[in-house]
This record gives C-alpha cells, sequence and structure tokens, in this order.
C-alpha cells in the first residue's frame, strides 16, 4: 500500500493551511468595505444630493406636463379635412385630327 493521505485527511490539511489565509482576507475585505462606506458618507454633502434629486424631479415633471399638453393638443382637434386637389383650370388639349 502506498503512504497516500485520505480525501478527508487532503481537506484537513488544505482548511488547516488556508483556514486562517481566508479568514485574514475576510476580515480585510469588511474593513476595507467599512472604510469605503464611512467615505463616501464623511465625502457626500446630503444637501446637494437632495438639492439635484429635486431638480431632477422638477425636470421630469416639467417633461411629463409638457407631453400631456402635447397630447392632450393632439386629440382635441378633429383630423384635418383631406380635400380633393380641384381640376386643373385649362386641360391639356389633345391634338388628335
Amino acid at each position: 500500500m502506498t503512504d497516500r493521505p485520505t480525501l478527508i485527511a487532503q481537506i484537513a490539511e488544505a482548511l488547516r493551511e488556508n483556514g486562517l489565509t481566508a479568514a485574514i482576507g475576510a476580515v480585510a475585505t469588511a474593513l476595507v468595505g467599512l472604510a469605503v462606506a464611512v467615505t463616501r458618507k464623511a465625502f457626500t454633502n446630503e444637501a446637494e444630493d437632495r438639492a439635484s434629486e429635486q431638480a431632477h424631479r422638477a425636470r421630469l415633471e416639467q417633461d411629463l406636463y409638457q407631453m400631456r399638453q402635447l397630447l392632450f393638443t393632439v386629440f382635441q382637434h378633429a383630423p384635418p379635412q383631406i380635400v380633393d386637389p380641384p381640376p386643373p383650370a385649362n386641360p391639356p388639349q389633345s391634338t388628335d385630327e
């Protein structure tokens, strides 16, 4: 027989070797995520965000109102009357002699 370790022994060894590394990586990732959130909160001016959102909403309301007015105007008027063009004043003379 060979001295090859079993699958469970190999898994246990991999966890022992890489478990600490994975835990350190997870903690570092969490700390970076927390730092990003804190930094964003610190450098974001909420008053400017609110003002820009209000301006955006005002533009949207204005666009919607203009579209409503356009549709209202279009559908309130009768369609244009299609009139046949009048016959020509001088019809062409045929030269059959």
